[in-house]
């Protein structure tokens, strides 16, 4: 198996190109299955413009599944079945819940829990943590770097309180969308 690149412009015709290459493909080969991975908005649209496109107007043992469909499938085949994917609110209440829990530990997040937007703040810059593989043990290297910063390093200091929280509470029943693919 290769890999291939296929470019062109928008509307040049590259998707129809490859609906065309896994109708032929599954005619072909009837003891594969096979999986069209889309962004989630577009799988209804894939799977109708495949029918239409599909002599027999079926896609049998052809499924078109978003990122997160495949990922409920492979947690499904490897018995990992009870986490729960967190969506942003998700996120925004286990942070609230754990830094009212640690609200004696935080300094400069201290007077901000209640302030709108503040814990969705937390949760974007946890976010970006994760998504950039920054765990809550790497933050003590971060935080001595920043030591000349007085705020920087108080402010991180809270960040990591409140991130060790959110691990340790999601886990084992909870899986966020930014760790998703790993």
């Amino acid at each position: 198996m290769s890999l291939h690149f296929i470019l062109g412009s928008s509307g040049s015709g590259k998707s129809e190109l490859l609906y065309k290459s896994i109708i032929k493909a599954s005619g072909e080969q009837k003891d594969r299955n096979f999986l069209v991975i889309v962004p989630e908005q577009y799988t209804m649209a894939t799977q109708k413009k495949l029918v239409q496109l599909h002599p027999g107007h079926s896609i049998i043992r052809t499924d078109i599944l978003s990122f997160q469909r495949l990922a409920s499938r492979v947690f499904a085949e490897l018995g990992l079945e009870g986490q729960t994917i967190l969506d942003d609110t998700g996120k925004n209440l286990i942070i609230r819940k754990v830094m009212e829990d640690h609200r004696k530990e935080l300094g400069a997040f201290a007077g901000n829990l209640d302030k709108t937007g503040f814990v969705s703040e937390v949760k974007s810059v946890i976010s970006e943590l994760l998504q950039y593989a920054i765990t809550p043990d790497d933050m003590p290297q971060i935080i001595t770097e920043v030591a000349g910063n007085g705020a920087l390093a108080d402010k991180l200091t809270d960040i990591e309180v409140v991130y060790r929280a959110f691990m340790e509470y999601t886990e084992r029943d909870y899986i966020t969308s930014e760790s998703l693919l790993s």
